[in-house]
């Protein structure tokens, strides 16, 4: 009787082993929640404020935000694609100054709900204008182009608010190129909106910067992003660049926190900018001066949504 009871013992223990090794290696599901490669649908002449997916009849929503100004201080449009007029992208442009000491152009979703893993391919091309920017003599950090916000704020008082921002920077000095960059923050607001500014006081948890990627120039390229909700020990952000002419480059796979120390569970990705222009007017006004705009196109988005 005992060595009965003892076997079945073990065979209950093997298949709770096995029940929590299928639960682990269960294959995550990729949801695709929106496509487009501008192309059908939208008018190559005006503004954009609002593009729904071309290739999905339940997607959601890219919207559109600007800093203060006019189409002549910075935009977002249908062109021609600088490389082949029968394919049309998506052009984002800073050329002026505008009204602001921020100036920004970003397409992004805020309505898909319980977001809390996202893989994301996008094709981007920097014009031969921006690589003035190596002439600029100051070092920066404040060119941002794509940005993912966890329990972004809805009000001056919503707690727990956490970025992900990918960046394009330089070192200091003349000639020097421009790299990629990735850093984490946990935002806290006042509990008054401020006169002046944002009230925003960021603090900076984790950043990496690759050296040894030079961002190119004239050519096309495919950014491909993962990024998963966690703490320091589950949290993803994954970026590769693969130019149209070149194999597949790995830019960063780091594991660290990528929502707030105090997350709970009713946070997520809710407001995030799949492509972004945002910089200082110190940037924008230096780049009108020499005649050159900040110009950035980008085509063939595609975004899924994880889900084990």
């Amino acid at each position: 009787m005992l060595k009965v009871r003892f076997n079945a013992m073990k065979y209950f223990f093997v298949f709770l082993i096995y029940v929590a090794c299928s639960c682990a290696s269960l294959p995550k599901v990729n949801t695709l929640i929106y496509e487009n490669d501008f192309e059908e649908g939208v008018e190559n002449s005006k503004i954009l404020n609002r593009i729904k997916s071309n290739g999905l009849s339940n997607s959601h929503n890219l919207s559109f935000q600007y800093s203060k100004g006019s189409e002549e201080n910075r935009y977002a449009r249908i062109v021609p694609d600088p490389l082949n007029e029968n394919n049309n992208v998506l052009d984002m442009n800073i050329s002026s100054k505008g009204l602001e000491a921020r100036q920004r152009v970003q397409a992004s979703f805020s309505s898909v709900p319980n977001l809390k893993e996202i893989r994301q391919t996008v094709r981007v091309f920097f014009s031969p204008d921006m690589e003035h920017l190596t002439q600029y003599q100051n070092a920066f950090t404040w060119l941002i182009l794509a940005e993912w916000w966890n329990s972004a704020p809805k009000n001056w008082n919503t707690p727990n608010v956490y970025r992900v921002s990918l960046r394009a920077v330089k070192a200091e000095g003349n000639n020097k190129s421009l790299h990629f960059k990735v850093d984490a923050q946990s935002v806290t607001y006042s509990k008054q909106r401020p006169r002046m500014g944002t009230g925003a006081i960021f603090k900076t948890e984790w950043e990496k910067t690759n050296k040894k990627f030079v961002i190119p120039y004239g050519k096309w390229l495919t950014f491909e992003y993962h990024i998963k909700a966690g703490d320091s020990e589950n949290g993803l952000f994954y970026m590769s660049v693969t130019p149209d002419d070149g194999k597949k480059q790995v830019i960063f796979n780091i594991k660290g926190a990528t929502q707030s120390l105090n997350y709970n569970e009713n946070q997520s990705y809710n407001f995030w900018s799949p492509m972004k222009l945002y910089t200082s007017d110190e940037i924008s006004d230096f780049m009108l001066k020499n005649r050159k705009s900040l110009q950035v196109y980008f085509d063939d988005l595609k975004v899924w949504k994880l889900n084990n």
